[in-house]
């Protein structure tokens, strides 16, 4: 109780209470009739005191509320410790119903023993004792929320405040790294680039794969060549030959690409079309070997046909294995170009991801820090006396009657008054010692020389 009756009497609280009862009579008052904020002659007297600071009262805007805010913002801003300082001197100064003096008539006294204020002020103005009373619960509780709960308020918004920037880091950090996995069309780096190791392990196998079927052809072809002597060379200059090897190999580049290339968009049709062709295309070309009748016997009379079957084979198979390694030596590029866009992405990601983590665990910190904080402002609100007034201030229609104390006090006075003068006059008359020439001949009966 005696912290509540020092916070309601202090020089702060009745120093806010000052500024801010007389921006709401510059706001509110009228200089031609009364209202409930304050008579017009009470107004007149401090507006025309106020000739330093008028350009500080605002009432531009249509709400006389937002007016008075602006303008005690205003006077505040105004304020410097210094004697010329007008604002400074309103609650210093002799003004009437804002100074000092008059605020500290406020009375204000504990009801008993009970845990109750009562809160009265006297002055010639009802509308000024009416709102002085009002601004004074209000500027009351906010000194006592201040002062039991300040810290914890204060605390409370440094942490909203960090984790508002935080969040925004957080934010921002987390749209870079969704922005660069899109620039960079990567969803999940750690399973894309486990795909592409197995790709690349299955493409190394296929390479080495077509390149032994590659390099048993090549070998093939040379020794059956050297058995064929001039005829290999006469076959492959037939136009017919030509031909149909060059359409061979096209479509086993074509059924390579569809082979290797499994996320092509070739239709399976497609695919048997191309083997029929294929097929046909064989075909014919042993057709035009068949054909060259004078190939089948060496110039010695000795068979040749087995030779030129296995010979035809063996180029058949050659061109497949050429064709497959020349569609891997384009997806050996592929695979090159995959690496290259791929390994800076990991470090890259790492980073960004590192700075989203970092950013996410100071947030959560942060986060757990201001829960913890308004934990502490609820306990102290549940262990703390709340402040509610009981009967509102009300606007006074008649003047206060005077009260039994003031009637004690005045007769007390006249009392007193009395008593000295008769005191002085039993005195004066019971004294028989002569003090002057008038008291001599009174006592004596003669006259003075």
């Amino acid at each position: 109780m005696d912290n509540l009756l020092n916070i309601i009497t202090s020089d702060q609280t009745l120093k806010q209470v000052s500024l801010r009862l007389y921006a709401r009579i510059m706001v509110y008052g009228d200089p031609s009739k009364d209202n409930t904020y304050v008579n017009s002659s009470s107004y007149l007297t401090l507006y025309n005191h106020a000739v330093p600071i008028r350009n500080l009262i605002d009432k531009s805007s249509e709400n006389d509320s937002i007016n008075e805010q602006r303008t005690y913002e205003n006077l505040l801003a105004y304020e410097t410790s210094d004697p010329s300082n007008y604002v400074y001197g309103i609650y210093q100064w002799n003004l009437p119903y804002v100074n000092r003096a008059s605020l500290q008539k406020i009375d204000v006294s504990r009801v008993g023993e009970s845990d109750v204020l009562e809160v009265s002020y006297t002055t010639d103005d009802p509308g000024i004792a009416y709102q002085t009373i009002l601004i004074l619960i209000n500027e009351f509780n906010k000194q006592y929320q201040e002062l039991r709960f300040g810290e914890t308020n204060n605390v409370i918004k440094y942490f909203r405040h960090e984790l508002k920037v935080v969040g925004n880091e957080l934010e921002k950090s987390e749209d870079e790294l969704t922005k660069y996995r899109v620039a960079e069309q990567i969803i999940n780096y750690d399973e894309e680039t486990k795909h592409v190791a197995v790709l690349n392990r299955d493409y190394e196998l296929q390479y080495w794969q077509s390149r032994n079927d590659f390099s048993v052809a090549d070998s093939v072809l040379q020794e059956l060549e050297k058995r064929m002597h001039l005829n290999a060379e006469i076959i492959r200059n037939n136009e017919l030959f030509i031909s149909h090897n060059r359409i061979i190999s096209e479509i086993n580049e074509k059924l390579a690409m569809a082979k290797y290339y499994p996320t092509s968009s070739i239709p399976q049709q497609t695919i048997d079309s191309l083997n029929r062709e294929l097929d046909k295309n064989e075909q014919a070309l042993k057709e035009v070997v068949a054909t060259t009748g004078y190939l089948k016997y060496t110039k010695e009379g000795i068979s040749n046909e087995k030779v030129v079957e296995e010979w035809l084979l063996q180029i058949i198979a050659y061109k497949k294995a050429e064709a497959e390694l020349n569609v891997l030596n384009q997806r050996k590029l592929q695979m090159a170009r995959k690496y290259e866009h791929f390994a800076p992405i990991g470090s890259t990601l790492t980073r960004k991801e590192r700075l989203v983590n970092i950013n996410e665990r100071r947030y959560l910190s942060i986060l757990d820090a201001l829960n913890a904080a308004l934990l502490r402002q609820k306990s102290i609100q549940m262990n703390s006396a709340s402040l509610k007034v009981m009967n509102a201030p009300y606007y006074p229609l008649v003047p206060s009657a005077i009260s039994k104390h003031k009637l004690l006090t005045i007769g007390a006075y006249i009392a007193t008054l009395i008593f000295t003068i008769f005191f002085f006059l039993i005195i004066e008359i019971l004294d028989h010692t002569i003090h002057n020439a008038f008291k001599a001949d009174q006592l004596t009966g003669s006259q003075i020389l």
